[in-house]
């Protein structure tokens, strides 16, 4: 699960394939049986983890056809405050 919410971090409220995060999880042959299951646990389990209500847990992590992506509406990331001041100092003038 924390390697999922790593993946939907980077991509920044941006849709994740599920077979893209499949191939970055196990090693071609490694895999579960059944991935999109597996897969679907550990977002459950994430939701879980991070939400005491589930409805906000599934606004914030949102499950598409084949994806999941992290809803930049629903939550504030520090990177992306950081990578704004970073912009912003680069605008100021000198």
């Amino acid at each position: 699960p924390r390697q999922v919410l790593e993946m939907l971090l980077l991509a920044r409220g941006h849709l994740v394939c599920t077979d893209v995060i499949a191939a970055a999880l196990w090693a071609e042959g490694d895999e579960p049986r059944n991935v999109a299951a597996t897969l679907n646990t550990y977002v459950c389990v994430l939701r879980h983890s991070m939400f005491t209500d589930q409805a906000q847990a599934r606004r914030v992590i949102v499950t598409g056809a084949g994806s999941y992506r992290l809803s930049l509406d629903e939550v504030s990331v520090d990177l992306d405050r950081f990578d704004d001041l970073v912009l912003r100092a680069e605008r100021a003038p000198s």
